[in-house]
């Protein structure tokens, strides 16, 4: 999934160049409006990690006055990330000299005022740059130095960095026993922690060193937990049009002389080691090789070849991304009845695929259906139920005013005889008590007719409600009843103060939903602004949140700014409260007539399908009813303990 964001990013931007960000303009807006410095030095960390990562020249003006504040502050740790953000950016220009000057009297400061949690954080980006300027030795040094620092800091996982800079200096030297060692243990350690990111980078690095080593037995092991992690997602036109290998990925990255010879070595290993699959995954590859080197004739013998054998194998995806490169193949050498032939088998294989998705959609929805129906039935008993009640309440009510009526009419019968005055008080009290009898009756009728109309705003506060002040109040309660049960105890219990301290949590949580009703963020600061501030408060959870909108136009209805608003704003809680991230990932990008806004997490995951039917879950039915009246589509995409993609797809005008 990541893949294909991070083709469809670069689809955009070629339409799109020459937009400005809006992200930096809004953060520096909110950095200069800010009062307090604290607050402020934070967000210009946010600022310089941002422009760093796109090469800003903007990025050294913002770290000098971001390093004197925390200087000012006394914020020494803050200043040493500054440096260390420094030193990065320029390692990433090229300028290695000015890079290590700066790191190494970052790593002076941390060692001299002993802020010991950024001195392996300095020590491993000072053996970065040694490794690239060729000074290994002293790489190696400042690695096995980081090391220790983080195990003395109890961060065991992050060595994984270490382990995997090591190996790739051991494989430099040509050293492979060394070399796999250390990118083992780093493997091993992303595998075990199973953090997404982190574990498919390392997983990429091993099958790069095994495909330049020629050892494709293991390389057909790291193609096969490769395809493992990719269970379980949805078969999709771009996975097939797209080919994902990790063997492509090696020859994206670095084009040698060599590859050709190599991918062939590998075909006929696997074809003399009985592993045919292993084979055509190799020659897929070579084809897709030959293809971008337009040496197109060749490239259609090796398609040809494969096709079958992922046919008779039923592999559709497979199969179907093959015929997409022949029909591309045939068209380029002007074959029309080849690629018009191939078009239409593709076509049909997609329209399968595509055909049995749609019914396990509506299976999917046939169970919403009966879940929802039955939901409804149960409404219906609560409401009729609550009709009774209250008609029950009425008629009691009812017979203790004619019994109270008849109880004054008589005391006004006897008080008539003593003085005028009083049977004046009485018949205007019994006036009084008919006006609101009725009053109450009307209430009554008023209530029963806005029920069915107050029903979906209720659904959309009820979780607030019942999470917040429902459980606040019931404390409450609790507590009163303490104080009449227990009268002569009340100075021990010292209820009072427990009571009044709950009742000024119930005011703030009412507060609390009242701001996540209307935020101000999206009155002053727009759509983009608002989703920013989303964004921190992630980040304020410990949450390393990546934000990216592009093309977003805030010329949007304002119904349909709010809408999508309250979908970003369900889908943080949700990762906020359930998911157990440390890592977010949120797209929103606007193309054409479209807006798409794509959401994932490397959190604990849940079967989507599962949570849909047995226990549906009040956020997710928010989300989907308002991308229903937003005419939009939407795709869960969640495999537990693998994190969670959800893809959102609205048009700009309904």
């Amino acid at each position: 999934m990541k893949v294909l964001s991070f083709i469809a990013i670069c689809v955009l931007l070629c339409l799109q160049t020459g937009q400005a960000a809006h992200y930096p303009d809004s953060l520096r807006t909110i950095i200069r409006q800010s009062e307090d410095n604290r607050e402020k030095l934070g967000l210009m960390l946010q600022l310089i990690d941002y422009l760093r990562m796109r090469k800003d020249d903007s990025t050294l003006i913002v770290a000098r006055e971001a390093e004197a504040l925390a200087i000012r502050l006394g914020d020494y740790e803050s200043a040493l990330e500054v440096a260390a953000a420094k030193g990065i950016f320029q390692h990433s220009l090229g300028n290695l000299q000015e890079a290590k000057t700066i790191l190494l009297a970052a790593l002076h400061q941390a060692e001299n005022r002993e802020i010991s949690q950024m001195i392996p954080v300095l020590q491993n980006n000072l053996a970065i740059v040694y490794r690239r300027e060729g000074q290994r030795d002293s790489a190696f040094y400042y690695w096995s130095e980081a090391e220790k620092g983080y195990l003395a800091n109890g961060l065991p996982y992050e060595v994984w960095r270490i382990y995997l800079g090591m190996g790739n200096l051991y494989w430099e030297r040509e050293d492979f026993e060394n070399a796999e060692h250390y990118l083992q243990k780093a493997y091993d350690l992303t595998a075990a922690q199973n953090k997404a990111i982190d574990y498919g980078f390392v997983l990429y690095q091993i099958a790069h060193f095994y495909f330049s080593i020629e050892n494709f037995a293991k390389l057909a092991d790291m193609k096969a937990i490769w395809d493992k992690r990719q269970a379980g997602r949805k078969t999709s036109k771009e996975l097939m049009e797209l080919p994902e290998h990790t063997s492509l990925l090696y020859l994206f990255g670095e084009v040698k002389p060599d590859v050709v010879p190599r991918l062939e070595r590998a075909a006929a290993f696997y074809r003399q080691s009985g592993k045919p699959f292993n084979e055509a995954w190799v020659l897929e590859n070579l084809g897709f090789y030959l293809h971008q080197q337009k040496q197109y004739q060749a490239a259609i013998e090796i398609m040809e070849k494969i096709l079958p054998i992922y046919q008779q194998a039923n592999i559709t995806v497979k199969s179907g991304a093959i015929q997409y490169q022949l029909y591309q193949l045939y068209r380029e050498t002007k074959q029309p009845l080849k690629a018009l032939s191939m078009l239409e088998r593709y076509t049909q294989l997609k329209d399968s695929l595509r055909s049995r998705e749609i019914e396990n959609n509506l299976a999917d929805l046939q169970v919403q259906y009966e879940t929802e129906k039955k939901e409804q039935q149960l409404r219906i008993q609560n409401l009729e139920l609550s009709q009774k009640t209250n008609q029950r309440n009425i008629l009691l009510i009812t017979s203790v005013l004619l019994a109270l009526l008849a109880i004054m009419i008589f005391l006004g019968y006897r008080q008539r005889l003593r003085t005028n005055s009083k049977l004046n008080a009485q018949a205007t009290e019994i006036q009084t008590q008919k006006i609101r009898q009725l009053e109450q009756e009307n209430q009554l009728l008023s209530l029963n007719a806005m029920i069915e109309g107050q029903e979906s705003e209720r659904m959309r506060i009820a979780q607030d409600l019942h999470d917040g002040i429902g459980g606040l109040l019931t404390t409450v309660k609790a507590h009163f009843y303490a104080i009449q049960e227990q009268v002569d105890k009340l100075q021990q219990l010292n209820i009072y103060q427990k009571t009044n301290q709950l009742i000024d949590e119930a005011c703030i949580e009412v507060r609390r939903i009242s701001q996540n009703m209307m935020p101000r963020s999206l009155q002053l600061l727009g759509l983009t602004g608002a989703i920013e501030d989303l964004a921190t408060q992630l980040r304020q959870q410990n949450i390393t949140c990546e934000l990216e909108i592009i093309g977003l136009e805030e010329s949007l209805s304002r119904t349909r700014k709010i809408m999508l608003f309250r979908i970003v704003q369900e889908l943080c809680n949700n990762i906020s409260k359930h998911a157990q991230a440390s890592q977010v990932f949120i797209q929103l990008l606007q193309h054409g007539e479209a807006i798409t806004l794509i959401v994932e997490d490397d959190g604990q995951g849940f079967h989507a399908q599962s949570v849909s039917a047995k226990s549906p879950s009040l956020g997710l039915k928010n989300i989907e009813s308002r991308v229903k009246f937003l005419q939009g589509s939407w795709d869960i995409d969640s495999v537990p303990g693998e994190g969670t993609t959800i893809m959102i797809q609205i048009p700009i005008r309904g």
